[in-house]
């Protein structure tokens, strides 16, 4: 009798979410550093300035950002959700090209990839305009949190929750 082998057992291991941090207090940027440790399937892409998160976000596809609103500069977060979800739009007339492709190719073994929409969260301050908030909303984001004058982990658990039910 011949031995019997055994397949070896393909465990499905979930992907790393990457998740853009733009906001120029060392103090947030600190608190949000150290409570992303404690989850290593989401990883942090800090920066402290709009300019170097349009950079990243030019390059980079995120499943998430963490957006301040009011920058020191004069600039704001708005412009880096406006370049965010531009590049998905971008993303989805090209992957709607090829579906289109596909369909008249009549193969029923490809399926497209669906709309990729990045969660995205926004910090508020006293200094931040309401309007800005509400634009945010507009753009579709998934939710604003005022941030408070003493910026605790408490804030950063609560997204880190959302992103998590988000790639549930």
């Amino acid at each position: 009798m011949a031995p019997v082998t055994a397949e070896p057992v393909k465990l499905y291991v979930a992907p790393k979410r990457l998740v853009l941090l733009v906001d120029d207090e060392p103090v947030v940027l600190a608190v949000c550093e150290r409570e992303f440790e404690a989850y290593p399937k989401l990883l942090l892409d800090a920066c402290d300035n709009v300019k170097d998160a349009l950079d990243k976000v030019e390059t980079i596809s995120y499943d998430a950002a963490i957006l301040d609103m009011a920058f020191p500069d004069g600039r704001h977060g708005l412009e880096v959700l406006r370049r965010i979800r531009r590049a998905e739009m971008e993303s989805y007339s090209w992957r709607q090209q090829l579906k289109m492709e596909w369909l008249l190719v009549g193969d029923p073994q490809v399926i497209p990839w669906p709309l990729v929409r990045t969660a995205t969260f926004v910090l508020t301050g006293s200094m931040c305009p309401i309007s800005m908030a509400l634009s945010a909303q507009a753009m579709g984001v998934t939710e604003v949190f005022d941030k408070p004058v003493e910026f605790t982990g408490g804030i950063v658990q609560t997204i880190i929750a959302r992103i998590q039910k988000e790639f549930a």
